[in-house]
């Protein structure tokens, strides 16, 4: 059988020795990824976890995940992602609909889950074989989207189906032996799927940030130019937000050392696409799209430098993939016509888990073929290439998310028994929830209900109570008439202080032009205000480059707003300062070239990361650096 499993094997067979996985200061090899994952293979056989079942991984990005999915796969079973940042309801309905026994996880954390909790840790350390013959299974794996009912569907993927979009990726994006692919996109949303396998198809490697650091754009950058990283691929939004906030030299990197940058998620705006040919000029740049429910991607186009159209189409099919183009009665539009998009080939997912009747509107056949009915409407252009117009229905992408407004609705109303109407809107990449209630309802008790349920990406920046919802006159509620209920006044904020600091001054400029809002406090909370994580890289990224500082996300989740940010910051900056001044003062007591060999014997005696080293060898921050720089130096003359 010839899959992606098929493919790996070769690789280990042909160059067992070569770099497969790069993480943080560690590499793995084709072997040593063959032999860990079989490991984890042999112990779900043994305990019967194993052919056509679901099994969850619970991990942030790292190589335990890789080695989870491929042992997965070799025991015939389907892996199913679940995000560390899911709150427990909705980890436990995907268990519980996937009919799951176990989980998948790589920390000692005990999950509040009705399973049985496996670290991988322990198993892949244990005495299980480092062989074992793979087990042919049908489904690949089950990515769960946002249902409109109030229940996410899990979308079944055949190892078929995911045959079909490797072998289009290899084909039109190919990786060589020097190529490596990078994991920039959360495992549980389908743009992964192409990150996690597609450098085995041609002996590359997978470059994996930590969690914290794939939301760094700045260490993004880094990692792209250390590990000559040539594969990525990003959402539009996230695109932008590089290109307006990375300086000169970060851009640079990803100029002269991607091959291939897919954008894919939502639509590709034709002022960033100028922007992106401006400033990524060695760089192929393609649009692409794809429902979940036909395995990533369905159609491909190029931007190329002489690009000069009115809107970015999504191109034509890839290898495989056949579209139609159909009017509310069935029939097949002209050109230049809009209609509803229908797709089928050999992405076209099996179904949905557990939901018949929606598999039955959804996957249709025509002519003897099956379809899936997107819910987007599109035109074929003359020259072949499709223009995406929009969607038919309540659903929006969220910074390529495909996200369900109604799943946002359907909870607060069942949740909420004081809120007998709700509408949840989608402008400018913000989320307003407008409500009616039998008393009056703080926000904050809605967003605490929704955050026991849903992703902090589906949790709503804006609210608003309104005593009797505005009306079309086919009485359905007018959406434009809402959004006019929300303004400037509708804002929370608190008594407007003076500002006393320079570092208030700045912080609360930057807060202000990152929010677009002109009325804003030293205590009001970033979040109240709509911030959302997009907003929260976009702000880290101009405090690091104004204070020349590095930052983590979490500094911004735990000092919310200018007075504690500002507090953090000097803080921060009189400790750098202080350390300077020690390391100037106090060269000679440093002793760089013991701890380069401490660490040096300590690396391959535990096989630990440089980090590990500080619990025995302290060192500062800037020492740090210089022992980083000069780690594969002393390797190589150990070597």
């Amino acid at each position: 059988m010839s899959n992606v499993l098929a493919k790996f094997k070769d690789k280990v067979s042909q160059i067992p020795e070569a770099t497969a996985i790069i993480y943080e200061d560690q590499k793995m090899t084709y072997k040593q990824l063959d032999e860990l994952s079989s490991k984890l293979a042999n112990y779900l056989y043994k305990n019967n976890y194993n052919t056509n079942a679901f099994i969850p991984i619970y991990m942030p990005p790292c190589p335990e995940m890789i080695i989870s999915i491929l042992g997965v796969l070799k025991v015939g079973a389907a892996y199913l992602p679940i995000s560390t940042e899911y709150p427990v309801h909705r980890i436990n309905m995907l268990i519980e609909d996937s009919n799951s026994k176990i989980i998948l996880k790589n920390t000692d954390e005990l999950l509040n889950v009705n399973v049985k909790q496996i670290d991988i840790r322990n198993v892949i350390t244990s005495d299980y074989s480092q062989l074992f013959d793979e087990i042919n299974g049908n489904l690949a794996y089950l990515m769960y989207t946002s249902g409109s009912t109030g229940k996410p569907k899990g979308v079944k993927i055949s190892h078929s189906n995911l045959e079909y979009i490797l072998n289009n990726m290899q084909k039109y994006y190919p990786v060589s032996r020097d190529d490596k692919y990078i994991l920039s996109t959360p495992f549980t949303f389908d743009v992964s799927v192409v990150e996690i396998f597609g450098w085995i198809y041609g002996g590359g490697a997978l470059v994996i940030p930590t969690q914290e650091n794939s939301r760094n754009f700045r260490k993004l950058a880094h990692l792209i130019e250390v590990h000559k990283v040539t594969h990525m691929a990003l959402s539009p939004a996230i695109l932008n937000l590089m290109l307006d906030k990375l300086n000169k030299d970060d851009i640079d990197k990803l100029d002269r050392n991607l091959k291939y940058l897919m954008v894919a998620g939502e639509e590709f705006k034709v002022s960033l696409a100028h922007k992106a040919m401006k400033y990524l000029k060695n760089v192929c740049i393609e649009n692409l799209y794809g429902p979940t429910e036909c395995t990533v991607y369905a159609t491909r186009y190029r931007i190329d430098h002489d690009f000069n159209r009115l809107s970015v189409p999504i191109g034509k099919e890839l290898d495989g993939v056949q579209i139609k183009i159909l009017d509310s009665k069935g029939m097949e539009v002209p050109i230049d016509t809009q209609g509803e998009m229908y797709i089928s080939g050999e992405g076209v997912a099996e179904g949905y888990l557990n939901l018949p009747t929606i598999n039955d509107e959804r996957f249709l056949f025509i002519d003897g073929k099956k379809y899936y009915k997107t819910g987007d409407y599109a035109k074929r252009l003359s020259d072949g290439n499709i223009e995406f117009i929009g969607r038919k229905d309540y659903q929006v992408q969220i910074n390529g998310i495909r996200v369900e407004l109604g799943e946002i609705e359907d909870i607060i109303l069942k949740e909420i028994e004081e809120i007998n109407m709700v509408k949840v809107l989608y402008k400018n990449n913000k989320l307003y929830c407008f409500y009616q209630g039998k008393k009056a309802i703080e926000s904050d008790d809605i967003k605490k209900t929704l955050k026991n349920f849903l992703p902090s990406y589906m949790i709503p920046n804006f609210y608003k109570q309104i005593d009797q919802f505005p009306l079309t006159i086919n009485r359905k509620i007018d959406t434009k008439a809402l959004m006019s209920y929300y303004g400037d006044t509708d804002v929370p904020s608190n008594v407007i202080q003076n500002v006393v600091t320079d570092t208030q001054k700045n912080i609360l400029r930057i807060f202000r032009e990152t929010l677009n809002i002109d009325r804003m406090s030293l205590y009001d909370s970033f979040f109240d205000l709509g911030g959302d994580s997009l907003d929260v890289i976009s702000v880290i990224i101009e405090l690091e480059n104004y204070y020349n500082i590095n930052l983590d996300e979490s500094v911004l989740y735990n000092h919310q707003n200018v007075s504690e940010l500002a507090s953090y910051i000097e803080n921060r900056l009189e400790q750098e300062n202080e350390i300077t001044k020690q390391v100037r003062n106090a060269n000679e007591d440093i002793d760089i070239d013991h701890i380069k060999s401490q660490v040096s014997r300590s690396y391959y005696k535990n096989n630990k990361l440089l980090g590990a080293i500080e619990k025995v060898y302290p060192v500062y921050y800037h020492q740090k650096n210089y022992i980083k720089d000069n780690f594969n130096s002393v390797i190589e003359h150990q070597n």
